[in-house]
C-alpha cells in the first residue's frame, strides 16, 4: 500500500499543474491519498478495503456526499461466466447475464438531489487474463449491450423479461454487422450466421481496409 499511495500522490500532483480531470480507482481514497478538486473516483470493488462500507452502494453513497463525482463499475465486471440463467424472487427465467441488467445504481442511494448529480454513470468492465482476439467480442456482445440500456435507460424501465426479447433482436442486428455476439435466447439469426450464405462478417463495409472510397456530391 505505501508504494502505490506514494506512486498515486506523485501522479496527482502532475495533474495539478495541468489542466486535466483526474480519475482514480477507489483504492486511492480508500488509502486516503489526498484528491485534487474535481477528481473522479471509479467504484470497481463489490465491497470497499474498508469495513465502513459494506458494499459499492455505501461507497457511492460516501464518496457523492462528501463532492466527489463518480463512476460504478463494480456490478459491471462481464467478464464472469455463469452458465444458463439466475434465479430472482421474482421469475427463475432471467437469463444470466441479466443481472447486469438489473442492477439499479440509485436504488440504495441516500444522498442528496445535488449529490445524486456527481454519480456520473457507469462503465462495464472486462479483465483481460483469458481473453484476446479469438474471443473477446463475444466476451463482450450482447452483454455490454444490457449494461448499456440500463445505463441510459430511466430508473422504471427495468423489466428483463423485456428486455431479453429486445437485446435478442439486437444482437441478431451486431450479427447480421460482422459482429460474433454471444446468443441470448435458443433461437438463431436466420442464414446470417458467421459462415452462412448472408452472413456479412466478410462484407467490405465492416471491413474498413478493404471498403470502397465513398464521393460525395454536394
Amino acid at each position: 500500500v505505501g508504494l502505490h499511495t506514494f506512486y498515486a500522490d506523485r501522479i496527482l500532483n502532475i495533474t495539478r499543474n495541468i489542466d486535466v480531470t483526474p480519475i482514480v480507482w477507489q483504492d486511492v481514497w480508500d488509502e486516503k491519498v489526498e484528491l485534487p478538486p474535481g477528481t473522479i473516483i471509479q467504484v470497481w470493488k463489490d465491497s470497499s478495503d474498508q469495513a465502513v462500507f459494506g458494499s459499492w452502494a455505501a461507497y457511492l453513497n460516501q464518496a457523492a456526499n462528501e463532492g466527489y463525482n463518480v463512476i460504478l463499475s463494480s456490478p459491471w465486471y462481464i467478464n464472469y461466466i455463469s452458465y444458463g440463467k439466475y434465479n430472482t424472487n421474482a421469475s427463475v427465467m432471467n437469463l444470466e447475464f441479466f443481472k447486469y441488467y438489473e442492477v439499479e445504481p440509485l436504488r440504495g442511494f441516500t444522498g442528496s438531489d445535488e449529490a445524486k448529480k456527481r454519480i456520473l454513470g457507469g462503465e462495464a468492465c472486462l479483465w483481460g487474463e483469458f481473453v484476446d482476439g479469438t474471443n473477446i467480442l463475444a466476451r463482450l456482445w450482447p452483454k455490454a449491450s444490457a449494461v448499456a440500456e440500463r445505463l441510459w435507460s430511466a430508473a422504471s424501465v427495468n423489466n428483463s423479461e423485456d428486455a431479453q426479447f429486445r437485446l435478442d433482436v439486437h444482437r441478431c442486428r451486431l450479427v447480421r454487422r460482422g459482429i460474433p455476439a454471444q446468443p441470448i435466447l435458443n433461437g438463431y439469426c436466420g442464414n446470417y450466421e458467421e459462415g452462412m450464405a448472408r452472413s456479412m462478417v466478410n462484407d467490405p463495409a465492416f471491413n474498413y481496409e478493404d471498403a470502397p472510397i465513398m464521393s460525395e456530391t454536394f
